[in-house]
Parts: structure tokens; sequence; C-alpha cells
């Protein structure tokens, strides 16, 4: 009997099978040349060939794991061409998403707090290591990545300024993690917060080449 993961995964397969390559490229923004669909997936690129039925997600560099290639393969499908509606949310603003959020708030938000707290420009080198660009926007610091082509991923935490106008350290106790209002025309609910959980584990992992 096929584990969950493999049905998720044979189930993505077909229904990519089932659609037009250049209408998903299009839609998802990437790149096709011939059977083979090209994406750009935190700063790694990923082939998604096709041969009738067969599906393959591969990385030239390793092995890719199932839960990715099932990602990959929900963002092509899902992909809809939409455009960005140039605001930003929550999870909790997301239709859907209050009965994950406990969970969620755990394996990204208090991860990192947890982690960064004491280190927060050991979690700001990190983030940049792996593609984010940090923005100043006042007393606010803002972390931000096109994570995949159409998927725009935000950390938001405070950087409060001294009486001398100069800046006094991060502070990550009030992180936000945010998202544009229309990434659901490019990821189901379920797959915002597994992409979400990818970045804060790849940042931890990043972190340890830091001294």
């Amino acid at each position: 009997m096929p584990i969950p993961y493999e049905r998720a995964y044979n189930l993505a397969c077909d229904e990519l099978a089932r659609l037009n390559l250049e209408d998903v490229a299009f839609n998802s923004s990437v790149q096709l040349k011939g059977d083979t669909l090209s994406i750009n997936f935190l700063n790694e690129t990923y082939a998604v060939k096709e041969n009738g039925k067969d599906i393959r997600v591969v990385n030239s560099s390793r092995e890719v794991k199932i839960n990715e290639k099932i990602l990959l393969l929900h963002y092509l499908i899902t992909a809809d061409g939409t455009a960005p509606a140039r605001e930003e949310v929550t999870l909790e603003n997301i239709p859907g998403a209050s009965f994950y959020y406990p969970t969620y708030k755990a394996r990204t938000i208090d991860l990192i707090i947890n982690k960064f707290a004491d280190e927060p420009s050991k979690f700001i080198a990190s983030a940049k290591n792996m593609g984010f660009n940090l923005v100043k926007e006042g007393e606010l610091n803002r972390l931000r990545s096109l994570v995949l082509p159409n998927v725009l991923i935000s950390f938001i935490f405070w950087a409060p300024a001294r009486p001398d106008g100069r800046s006094g350290g991060e502070d990550l106790s009030n992180l936000k993690i945010l998202y544009d209002r229309n990434i659901t025309h490019y990821l189901p609910l379920e797959d915002i917060i597994i992409i979400t959980e990818l970045v804060c584990h790849k940042i931890m992992v990043i972190s340890q080449k830091f001294p």
C-alpha cells in the first residue's frame, strides 16, 4: 500500500501529465525546453521532465526529496498566471488557514525566534545566503525573496532606533512572515505551510556555517 507521500506524488504526476506544458510554463513563469520544465526553487534549479505519463523531478547536484517533488508539481499544477496583488498578508489572513496556524507557528516563526533571538545577525546572514534581500524601512527590517518564480515570502522584524538615531539592534520577538495575497493562485494552502517550513529549516542549516 503506497505511503501518503507516494500517493500524493503519483496523483500530482497524473494531473500534470493531463496539462499542456506550454500553458503550464506560461502560467508558472518557468522555462520550457522540449518536454522539460526548468524551475528555480530556493537558489537551486530543478528539471521536471515529462515523457507521456512518466514525470521525473531531478536536480543535477543531489537527490530530490519526495516532499520537494510534490511541492514543485503542485506549484506547476496550481499556477494560473494571476498577477501579484502587491499586498502582503500573514497566514491567518489566508482563507482556511486558522486550523493550521498553531502548528505552522511552532514550526516556522517560533523556530526562528527560539534559534536566533540572541543572534539576529546570524539569521539575517543565513537568509541572505539563500537569496533573501534585506530592505530597511525605517525601524522595520524586511527580508524578502521569490522562493519560487511567483511565490514571494517576507520576514518582517523590528530594528528599533536608539536616541541618537542609530540602529539599536534587530528584535525578532515580533517576527512575522508575509505572503502576497494572491499566493493561493500558485500554491494550495498546505503547500504554503510546507514551503515556509522548508525555508525556515534551510535557514537553520545554513546558519551552522556561521560562527
